[in-house]
């Protein structure tokens, strides 16, 4: 039977399917692509540890320098799960609070001074790191308005500028997921470490 009819002067006929050869070139075509992509794909989440940790120890700084100035304790507030509210995603993201009333160390008596900073993607606190941390007294969360208060790791500095003990935080290569309620952590690399240090007698800050 001829599958190819001639109608008002238009050729009309059936679509020929792919052979094997023309899926075996695609799916070769796309293996090189991943190829290609792969180490660049790696190449970004090495970068996003070495900006990540940058960023934190800047953070560090510049609490160290409001403690100074404003002769108060200040703290840096980590969420972890099952924190997951949609501005504090848990063991990516952090904030600053100022104590404002020094004699009191009641949760309104401290105030958020910075929103939620969330380390670049492809990069996160390790789990080790903030189970290290000391929980803060209960604080506002996620925002100055929150309510209930909760008690998360922080990292508290004193009004001399210093960590009230030795801060030791782990940015290592990796990718959190939030869904529901669940929380996993993919791709992550332990030998992809920086370690931002700071230490209680200068207040040193120091990454390695």
């Amino acid at each position: 039977m001829n599958l190819i009819r001639h109608h008002a002067g238009l050729q009309v006929g059936f679509k020929k399917s792919f052979t094997l050869v023309e899926l075996l070139t695609v799916m070769a075509i796309i293996a090189l692509m991943v190829a290609i992509a792969g180490p660049s794909m790696k190449m970004m989440r090495g970068n996003a540890v070495k900006s990540g940790s940058s960023q934190f120890a800047s953070t560090l700084s510049l609490a160290r320098a409001r403690a100074l100035t404003d002769r108060t304790h200040v703290r840096i507030v980590f969420a972890e799960p099952p924190d997951t509210n949609y501005a504090a995603q848990p063991y990516t993201t952090y904030a600053v609070l100022v104590q404002t009333n020094r004699t009191s160390n009641a949760a309104a008596s401290w105030v958020y001074v910075s929103g939620w900073n969330s380390l670049p993607p492809g990069a996160y606190f390790s789990v080790a790191s903030l189970s290290a941390l000391n929980n803060s007294s209960p604080v506002p969360f996620p925002t100055n308005s929150g309510n209930p208060t909760t008690s998360i790791p922080c990292i508290e500095l004193k009004a001399t500028g210093v960590p009230t003990t030795a801060v030791s935080m782990n940015v290592t290569e990796g990718t959190v997921l939030v869904l529901g309620g669940s929380v996993a952590i993919v791709n992550s690399n332990a030998a992809n470490t920086i370690k931002v240090s700071m230490e209680t007698f200068l207040g040193r800050i120091t990454s390695q």
